[in-house]
């Protein structure tokens, strides 16, 4: 296998946006749109000003809110990570 310096190439397995004040919502949808056409299993959009976060995979979108747990069950089997933990602030 052939070895890289700096970024891998390639789709990653799970992707993390987070969305900033700045972003467009359709900057943030194409970025989902582009991750998930690359072959992407998972992709969490972590909105900080709201505090929650969507989730992308093979079963569709989901909004996890602070009550909930995300998951990425084709890339970590069985984990589930409380939506409050991305928040440390609270």
């Amino acid at each position: 296998m052939p070895r890289f310096r700096g970024a891998s190439r390639g789709a990653p397995d799970l992707a993390v946006e987070i969305v900033s004040p700045s972003e467009y919502a359709y900057d943030v949808d194409e970025k989902v749109a582009l991750y998930l056409a690359a072959g992407t299993k998972t992709v969490w959009v972590v909105m900080p000003k709201r505090k929650h976060v969507l989730v992308y995979d093979d079963r569709g979108v989901r909004n996890a809110e602070l009550g909930d747990f995300v998951d990425a069950p084709a890339v970590m089997p069985g984990v589930q990570i409380p939506v409050a933990r991305l928040f440390p602030e609270i």
